[in-house]
Order: C-alpha cells, then structure tokens, then sequence
C-alpha cells in the first residue's frame, strides 16, 4: 500500500494485514484480488496471522458470491514478484 504504483482508485478495503482490490484488467465482472499489506512472496512465506486475515477475505467473498447464486474459485498468482496476489473470480 506505501508502494506509488498501487491504484489506489481500485482499492476496495484494507486491514491490518491483507486488502481487497478490483484487479486493473478483469477477467470477468466482480473479479477481486486479495493482496498483503506487507511484502509476502507467497502464501507459502505468509505467516499464520496474514494467512488468517486472508481467509476471513476469502469467506466473506464466497458468502457473496453464493447468495448472488455464483461459484467462487480462487488461485494464486506469483511472477517473479516479491508481493502475493490472490486472485479470486466468480
């Protein structure tokens, strides 16, 4: 987030360890991605506190999903990148 190249704009909710953002170039209408606050390479090299806010990310978004009658599948994006990308499509 202290990084000049974040949009901002497209910043959706921020917690203390993760945040929700609506990706630049979508794959499909209400495609999210969820991203760490700090530098974490993977989901792997999280810590067990960052991968929790991340779940509680994940759950709140499937609930939506599901009540908006849609499927939620999730997967991580990592190319030679020092920060996580969750990328999370209906």
């Amino acid at each position: 987030m202290g990084n000049p190249e974040v949009a901002k704009h497209l910043v959706i909710s921020v917690g203390q360890q993760a945040y929700l953002a609506l990706p630049r170039g979508p794959l499909v209408p209400q495609h999210v991605l969820v991203l760490t606050v700090g530098h974490h390479q993977s989901w792997i090299t999280c810590p067990d506190y960052v991968r929790r806010e991340i779940l509680q990310y994940t759950a709140c978004l499937r609930r939506m999903y599901t009540d908006q009658g849609l499927a939620m599948v999730s997967f991580e994006r990592n190319l030679s990148t020092h920060h996580f990308q969750l990328q999370v499509i209906p």
